[in-house]
């Protein structure tokens, strides 16, 4: 079709009747002009003319109309596209106001929750710090339930001894009592169930029975104090709810040494004491049994020995001998006991120095594993 010819030449067109132009069956001369915008085609504009009143002057003057039509619809659509483009705008600008909403809420939540965190953290601190604070003044109450040192130099003789004594936390469940009443000499070491506060608690109920049995009932024979303690024990706890708690019980060694006949009683729940004669080794095995709650109880069996001058005597808990190092391995009770031997030709603060120094060693980076206590005491009577 003719109409074509002005769409791609982008150009206003006249057509005179041409009965071979099938487009066209008036007979009338068309004004054809496309309607750009853009430099783009958007449509097409046709006047309708009688051959009669077309001529130069009314060319110009369709030229014009044209030009002027072609002008409005510009300016209409650049107005529409300004219209269209505001309506999209202002859909963004509620968009992003109401995102920014959003953020401004999502900020001033989290400020809330910085701010709720930063107390809680201040809170916890202090707690912490109150925490500790009685925690160590726990350990110094503890500690009133301990032989000190100077009453340990004046009842077994300074040199005469060491004490390891290494709770895992500030306080622990590992406990010792020495104590010389006439003639005899009582030695025990003892470690209640757990570490930290609750074992410290149950260590110091235990002393404090130890006491009564010692002091005050006059009791000195090894296994018929761990048979107390073991009814006083059961005692105390069947009258307490422990939710569910079991096996809350106390291991100890104790050793009674009669200082004029030289003969030493010994009675021990699940620790063992170990004798060191000549470099030899004499084991004196313990009852398979704590001093508390136990599955299946036995009676607690004493062994009676004659000492000798500077046999030494070692009572430890299972702390070390549980150490582990940075491969996870147990130092393990044959190592302890082969590592006294190799040093029991030592003086006693020599044995401390290197019993110390070889647990920092295997120990290393490790966290301590348990509350260690390891007593060693050279009988020169």
């Amino acid at each position: 079709c003719i109409i074509g010819k002005p769409l791609k030449d982008k150009k206003p067109l006249i057509i005179r009747n041409d009965p071979n132009n099938m487009c066209f069956y008036a007979e009338n001369l068309h004004f054809i002009a496309p309607l750009i915008v853009n430099d783009q085609v958007i449509g097409i504009i046709v006047f309708y003319l009688r051959p009669k009143q077309y001529d130069e002057k009314r060319r110009k003057l369709l030229e014009l109309l044209y030009l002027e039509i072609s002008f409005i619809i510009e300016r209409y659509m650049q107005q529409k596209r300004i219209l269209d483009n505001a309506k999209i705008q202002k859909e963004l600008n509620q968009k992003l106001f109401a995102q920014t909403l959003k953020l401004e809420e999502s900020k001033r939540q989290l400020q809330e929750a910085y701010k709720k965190l930063d107390e809680q953290s201040k809170l916890l601190k202090e707690t912490l710090q109150n925490l500790q604070e009685s925690i160590v003044f726990a350990s110094y109450l503890v500690k009133t339930y301990l032989p000190s040192e100077n009453y340990l130099n004046k009842i077994l003789g300074k040199g005469n001894y060491f004490l390891i004594y290494k709770p895992k936390d500030i306080i622990g469940g590992d406990f010792y009592f020495f104590e010389k009443i006439e003639n005899k000499l009582i030695l025990l070491v003892g470690d209640a169930t757990g570490h930290g506060v609750p074992g410290a608690l149950l260590a110091t109920q235990t002393i404090t029975f130890i006491h009564r049995l010692i002091y005050e009932e006059k009791k000195l024979n090894p296994a018929q104090i761990l048979t107390d303690l073991r009814i006083r024990i059961k005692k105390l706890f069947s009258q307490t709810d422990l939710h569910g708690i079991k096996n809350v019980s106390v291991d100890m060694a104790l050793c009674v040494i009669d200082l004029k006949t030289k003969i030493l009683d010994y009675s021990g729940a699940f620790i063992p004491a170990m004798i060191v004669r000549d470099n030899e080794v004499i084991n004196l095995k313990p009852t398979r049994n704590p001093v508390g709650n136990y599955i299946r109880e036995v009676d607690f069996k004493q062994i009676t020995m004659q000492l000798q001058t500077n046999d030494i005597i070692y009572l430890f808990t299972d702390g070390l001998q549980d150490q582990l190092n940075i491969n996870l391995q147990k130092f393990q009770r044959k190592n302890l006991k082969r590592l006294l031997l190799e040093i029991s030709s030592l003086d006693m603060p020599h044995q401390k120095e290197i019993l110390e120094s070889i647990l920092l060693q295997w120990q290393g980076d490790q966290e301590q594993t348990d509350d260690i206590t390891v007593f060693g005491y050279i009988f020169r009577f």
